[in-house]
């Protein structure tokens, strides 16, 4: 049982640190004014590629989550 709780702590702390990660990206690498504009968007999407293990199903969905974000 305490295997079990490990392993969830484990997983837990791997999903803070990819969001932590997310957002210092997006503070950091994200234009200004970047929401419509594709340009500045595809600078979005490039920041946000290497984070989520250059899958592009992982990152355009993530993106989509991003975007509807009133925070970024």
């Amino acid at each position: 049982t305490s295997v079990v709780r490990e392993e969830s702590l484990s997983a837990q702390e791997q999903r803070v640190t990819l969001a932590l990660t997310i957002d210092q990206a997006m503070r950091e690498k994200a234009p200004a004014g970047w929401k419509g504009d594709e340009t500045r968007e595809k600078q979005v999407l490039n920041a946000l590629f290497p984070i989520m293990s250059r899958d592009r199903t992982a990152t355009k969905a993530l993106f989509e989550i991003i975007k509807n974000q009133p925070g970024y």
